[in-house]
């Protein structure tokens, strides 16, 4: 994990500290966070529907909500 490395501004030490930890996520783990993220970009790209958007407005009336 990125925390439990020591802070450094070596560049070699950094390099490291990046491959260290893309070793230690697996690959269907990153996988899924590029599909999670890439549902989220998509649906703030289309925007919401009429029929969304009166549903937000209905449940999330407050400015510390969020959809």
């Amino acid at each position: 994990m990125p925390k439990q490395k020591p802070p450094s501004t070596s560049e070699q030490d950094l390099q490291k500290n990046v491959v260290d930890v893309l070793a230690s996520v697996s690959v269907e783990q990153m996988r899924k966070y590029a599909h999670r993220s890439r549902k989220f970009m998509d649906g703030y790209y289309k925007g919401p529907t009429g029929k969304q958007a009166a549903w937000a407005t209905k449940i999330y009336k407050g400015h510390r909500l969020s959809p």
